[in-house]
């Protein structure tokens, strides 16, 4: 997984709720970290987008229960 996938994602409206966004993100993240060392200058921008996100995802609202209607989506950035 990666940002250009995921963008692509976004654009065509993959991504039926944010945890499937979240999913593809944690991937990404364990990709980043399996081929990149620690200390490397790839790990820690990886590490660095990691705490961004973790910081904006605390601002969302809380998913829907399952089942119901989804009603909000991942807005283009």
């Amino acid at each position: 997984m990666d940002l250009g996938t995921m963008r692509a994602k976004i654009d065509d409206e993959k991504y039926e709720t944010a945890d499937d966004f979240l999913n593809d993100f944690k991937l990404m993240m364990r990709n980043c970290f399996a081929f990149n060392a620690p200390g490397t200058p790839t790990n820690a921008a990886g590490l660095g987008l990691q705490n961004v996100l973790e910081v904006l995802w605390q601002g969302l609202p809380p998913s829907p229960a399952p089942g119901a209607n989804n009603f909000y989506t991942i807005a283009p950035l």
